[in-house]
């Protein structure tokens, strides 16, 4: 594997990819680079946002971490899960699936969720800046910002326990009727990732909104604590337009999804 997601950390089981991501991040004797990537081939304790588990059995998933080094203030870090949503949802595009994001950072096959991400960002030494080296802190002098983006896809999954899922869950086997290369699938998001994040530094947040915009799951139900609504579009600073149960409309923020 060359280009984005290089250099790449494999392990066959670990509590979370976002775990081992983080601390590579943050290791002042081989920091890892930005786009370095953890992938793995089950989670012992995989999670999504607000602690949610993730269902899979050694193999049958895509479990993929990515260290990034954006040029962001932490204020705007929120636009990292725009984007690693984004690169999931083209990678399945890719195969000639109508893949679709729910807000704020699910990927939807057939109104099924078929893929999740979940960001969490660190604070790592100063000195290492993008790509590992030394760089102006864009926080200030207490340290750099690293953004872990954490990439689910259910891949080969013949099918899930009864629980209370957040939003019903499918794979790329049960969508397609046949097995998918759970590499190929980490190898094409790894370069769909790659892609938008160039696009990002040269154009901004703009073209990744927009092509959002063009994906959305319009009229998916989604959900804030225990309130659900209609999604009905995306504003400029990629909060949901949403109908409430009362028909009247409302805006909420990716950090209330």
């Amino acid at each position: 594997m060359t280009g984005f997601g290089c250099p790449r950390r494999h392990v066959a089981e670990c509590a979370s990819t976002n775990d081992l991501a983080r601390a590579w991040a943050a290791d002042a004797s081989d920091p890892a680079p930005h786009g370095a990537l953890v992938t793995a081939d089950f989670q012992t304790r995989g999670r999504g946002r607000r602690g949610r588990g993730w269902d899979a059995a050694p193999g049958q998933s895509a479990l993929m971490s990515f260290v990034l080094r954006p040029n962001l203030s932490l204020a705007d870090a929120w636009q990292i899960g725009f984007l690693a949503a984004l690169a999931a949802a083209e990678a399945l595009r890719g195969m000639g699936l109508d893949a679709r994001l729910k807000w704020p950072n699910d990927v939807l096959l057939h109104g099924a969720k078929v893929a999740g991400v979940l960001v969490e960002t660190i604070l790592t030494p100063p000195e290492l800046g993008a790509g590992g080296r030394s760089s102006p802190p864009a926080l200030g002098a207490g340290g750099q910002m690293a953004a872990i983006a954490g990439i689910g896809v259910n891949v080969n999954q013949p099918g899930f326990h009864a629980a209370d899922y957040a939003y019903p869950p499918t794979s790329l086997r049960l969508v397609t009727g046949r097995e998918q290369s759970v590499e190929e699938i980490i190898q094409a998001v790894a370069a769909a990732l790659g892609r938008w994040d160039a696009l990002y530094r040269q154009g901004g947040f703009a073209p990744v909104l927009s092509t959002c915009q063009t994906y959305l799951a319009v009229g998916a139900i989604v959900r804030r604590g225990v309130e659900t609504a209609t999604l009905t579009g995306l504003t400029s600073d990629g909060h949901a337009r949403v109908r409430l149960s009362d028909g009247t409309f409302a805006e909420w923020t990716a950090l209330e999804g």
